[in-house]
């Protein structure tokens, strides 16, 4: 039997090609999947640090651009009573917390409209009232709310992947060595108000463990606010009867309330 060598050679170069493409195609499907878990994973894993906590019951975690990014209630635990969009510019309507008393799912409640409006009840007005914050920085000229390390402490801290000022090779696929190299990075951070009474329970029962050596009191103080927290050590005593004040934290602290603590 004849056999034109034309086609036994397209044969052989089909033999050789076949894994070659499939490992390419095999290659470019994981890159851009590792791509996308490693630059755009942080707004699912930064809710997953709030397990770690134990704030006040019915804490308020605040978010303000991020909205469309948030996954669901089912990342938030027991003791967040209430999620809370601030008003960061956005003029759409935004989901609002199931209320089964004004119809369920077979009515449309009053703030609904057919514009996709936003409504004046969808925003929180008093960002003090907030626990929690979640917020992406950007490296852009112009600051965001958690700049104020003031008001605010990061507890968590993820990088995202700077769609805008990346380039569109790099960031579309993981390319070992290169990807984090040439491209550029924001910050998914989720801030704690310093100004919530359990934050300052917790730093006082943070140096509290780191100084179990001594003898602690907690004493009130009428003393202005800025000498919050502010140690002193009597001159006199000895190291075994050191008297460690916390001033002014007990005046924020309610009796009724223990003190939260960190998940170790």
């Amino acid at each position: 039997m004849w056999i034109d060598p034309y086609i036994s050679d397209m044969q052989a170069v089909a033999k050789v090609m076949r894994p070659v493409a499939l490992s390419l195609i095999l290659y470019a499907s994981h890159a851009r999947t590792f791509s996308l878990i490693h630059g755009y994973s942080a707004p699912l894993e930064v809710y997953k640090i709030l397990e770690h906590y134990d704030a006040e019951n019915n804490s308020v975690l605040c978010v303000g651009s991020e909205w469309h990014r948030f996954p669901s209630s089912f990342f938030i635990p027991d003791y967040v009573g209430q999620v809370r969009w601030i008003d960061d510019g956005f003029r759409g309507l935004l989901p609002f917390p199931f209320n089964s008393t004004l119809g369920g799912t077979a009515a449309a409640p009053p703030y609904f409209n057919n514009k996709n409006m936003a409504s004046s009840e969808q925003f929180l007005l008093d960002v003090d009232a907030c626990t929690f914050l979640v917020e992406l920085q950007l490296n852009r000229p112009y600051l965001t709310r958690g700049s104020d390390l003031s008001t605010w402490e990061p507890i968590a801290a993820l990088p995202y992947l700077d769609r805008e000022l990346s380039p569109a090779l790099y960031r579309s696929f993981f390319i070992p060595y290169l990807w984090q190299d040439k491209n550029v990075f924001g910050t998914y951070k989720l801030f704690w108000k310093t100004s919530n009474w359990s934050y300052w329970a917790i730093l006082a029962q943070r140096w509290m463990e780191q100084n179990a050596h001594i003898d602690v009191a907690v004493v009130g103080s009428n003393h202005d606010s800025d000498t919050m927290l502010r140690s002193e050590v009597e001159p006199d005593s000895t190291p075994q009867n050191q008297l460690v004040r916390f001033e002014h934290l007990i005046d924020m602290l309610p009796a009724e309330k223990e003190s939260s603590h960190l998940h170790s």
